[in-house]
């Protein structure tokens, strides 16, 4: 009798573990299955974005990139994605100019937080993140000494971010706000200019201290569905002429753009598989320069 049991109990055990072999050389050969498929997006943007830059010269919201890709069924589930602008977004590196913070682009990422109704303070805080001293801007700076009680504890990154997602290290950022900030925020390896054909509303708003919502909304209707042919056709625009002193010379504009992110997700079985790729194209090349999964 003690025999048969300890057989019966050796059997129980060594099936057991050979159903939890299964499920996990299941579970990855369907994680890499959807990998390959986020890899396939990722080609198919970069397909679409090299096509649109051999017949536009412009970049706007009309052309075939920035068209949401629908669910579509592959083998096991279904794959979704869309490619977003991020030169139609803030680049909060733009506030560090060499190793300074540039006083222009503090100003507008202050108007940034103003339109989105967030405390203002949080660009002190995210200059502070950027350059590369130990010197606290008033009133809402923090330096390592703010960042060293956290628990766990960590320093300031005194360089530009690397994702937008690090703004959740910087004070202030917390999940709500971070949450209202992102849609309208990027952070780009270079400092860029802001693509007028693609900004959304709150991006417009923020370009000079004098526009209000009536003025973004003008200069949306005014590019249309193919955009700004040019710099110039938007600084002719009627908003634009009597706001042009508070906008400045070089207004950090454009309407073309070599930054995307490929955003998608691949539905397969019972996994869910959110993936990002960062893109730049110039010059008829594109490379892929971040890849993540799940966040930023």
């Amino acid at each position: 009798m003690l025999i048969m049991a300890l057989v019966s109990i050796l059997a129980w055990d060594l099936a057991a573990r050979q159903q939890l072999d299964i499920r996990r050389t299941s579970n990855l050969l369907i994680y890499d299955q959807a990998l390959l498929y986020a890899r396939g997006m990722e080609a198919w943007a970069e397909q679409i974005l090299l096509r649109d830059a051999a017949h536009n010269s412009v970049v706007s919201l009309s052309q075939d990139w920035a068209q949401h890709l629908p669910p579509l069924p592959v083998d096991g589930g279904t794959l979704q994605g869309e490619l977003v602008d991020q030169q139609g977004l803030y680049n909060v590196n733009n506030l560090l100019n060499g190793v300074a913070i540039d006083p222009g682009e503090m100003k507008r990422f202050q108007r940034l937080l103003e339109v989105i109704e967030l405390p203002v303070e949080l660009a002190d805080a995210l200059a502070d993140w950027l350059d590369p001293d130990q010197d606290r801007r008033f009133p809402g700076g923090a330096e390592d000494q703010e960042y060293l009680v956290a628990v766990p504890p960590y320093r300031a990154a005194n360089a530009k971010l690397r994702s937008v997602s690090e703004l959740r290290l910087i004070k202030g950022f917390t999940a709500e706000n971070f949450r209202r900030i992102a849609p309208f925020v990027t952070a780009l390896p270079e400092r860029t200019s802001i693509n007028v054909n693609t900004a959304p509303l709150p991006v417009l708003l923020a370009l000079a201290p004098g526009l209000k919502l009536q003025d973004a909304e003008a200069l949306v209707e005014g590019r249309g569905a193919q955009g700004y042919r040019d710099v110039q056709s938007f600084a002719e625009q009627p908003t634009v002429v009597a706001h042009a002193a508070e906008l400045g010379a070089g207004m950090g504009i454009s309407v073309g753009s070599n930054w995307f992110l490929a955003h998608g997700r691949a539905n397969i079985a019972h996994l869910s598989l959110e993936f990002y790729s960062l893109i730049f194209r110039a010059q008829n090349q594109i490379r892929v320069l971040m890849r993540t999964q799940g966040t930023l």
